[in-house]
């Protein structure tokens, strides 16, 4: 399974292009990547600072896990269907616009990778004794 990610800190800059850009007009399509969900797990895994143990832990086939995930979607307020559509499939997006108005060739912009945002997340979360179960979530 997999869904789109990018870091805060390269949504925080292309609003700042988009504030000081002169050839800025109308919406924007952040760049992002598409991640598996194993990519962001092995992120955490793999990194010393980090100390996490996160599934997955080996591979899911993918009859099991949509049978699992069909019974337990209802109790967490999800589509059912969710597996289908996000497993094994990726997105491409479209950063014409984006990459022409601001530039971001010219500029050298290259996006974080993944796994220094995931670790960046984790280790801020540490420092400030943030919970990765915070109870703000429990409105979701």
């Amino acid at each position: 399974m997999g869904f789109p990610m990018q870091d805060v800190r390269d949504v925080a800059l292309m609003h700042s292009l988009a504030m000081s850009s002169p050839k800025a007009n109308g919406r924007y399509l952040i760049p992002q990547v598409w991640v598996m969900f194993y990519e962001f797990c092995r992120s955490l895994n793999t990194d010393k600072r980090t100390k996490r143990m996160m599934l997955p832990l080996f591979t899911l086939p993918r009859f099991p896990f949509k049978a699992m995930f069909g019974v337990a979607a209802p109790m967490l307020g999800l589509d059912k269907s969710l597996p289908s559509r996000a497993w094994g499939n990726t997105v491409t997006y479209d950063l014409s616009k984006v990459k022409a108005d601001f530039e971001l060739d010219a500029q050298g912009y290259k996006m974080l990778p993944i796994a220094t945002s995931m670790v960046d997340q984790d280790l801020t979360f540490r420092k400030y004794k943030i919970s990765s179960f915070s109870k703000s979530l429990g409105r979701y």
